[in-house]
């Protein structure tokens, strides 16, 4: 009988020490980027301002992170179109990146970033930054304006949000001048 006990107390030993968790290798799991994040899948989401639709927005995936920087992350792109008053659509944006920095209230979009406002002029980028607090899009890369009859390039650009009125740094490309 004895030797059963002894069996039992080393299975039950054995049992116990199986269930201790190693505390290194849980904090290191805690504290991986995936544990703070969320990935969701086939985004359709809208952006109201007291009550009235301003834009929507699809990204065939969105990340929902917490650590280290609080936002959502659009890997595989997005495509946003905005809406005035009316619910008129009266601008567009695609970006093959984008990342909504929720801590500084900013929105980055990278590579193929493409705006197209409601005069029909189109911005192309490889990054562009909207600034959600002072209402401007801006961006000191490379850009491509093209409007009825003009082409315009220039590294660096800011703007309204609407993308209606902007400056151009280092400008050139040809520009009609009303007489």
């Amino acid at each position: 009988m004895s030797g059963v006990r002894t069996l039992w107390i080393l299975l039950l030993v054995g049992f116990l020490q199986a269930c201790v968790n190693d505390m290194a290798k849980v904090n290191r799991i805690a504290s991986d980027k995936e544990a703070s994040s969320e990935v969701v899948k086939n985004v359709f989401t809208t952006y109201s301002v007291k009550g009235h639709l301003r834009a929507k927005m699809r990204s065939p995936e969105l990340v929902v992170t917490t650590m280290p920087k609080p936002g959502k992350e659009m890997p595989a792109g997005l495509e946003v179109q905005f809406y005035d008053d009316s619910l008129r659509e009266n601008g567009k944006l695609s970006a093959k990146y984008g990342f909504n920095d929720e801590l500084h209230n900013t929105i980055t979009v990278r590579k193929n970033v493409v705006v197209v406002n409601v005069k029909g002029e189109q911005l192309e980028t490889e990054e562009l930054n909207w600034d959600m607090n002072k209402h401007i899009l801006y961006t000191d890369k490379f850009v491509k304006i093209t409007t009825d009859g003009e082409q315009l390039f220039g590294e660096g650009m800011e703007a309204q949000e609407d993308f209606t009125n902007y400056k151009i740094k280092k400008l050139r490309g040809t520009v009609k001048v009303k007489n």
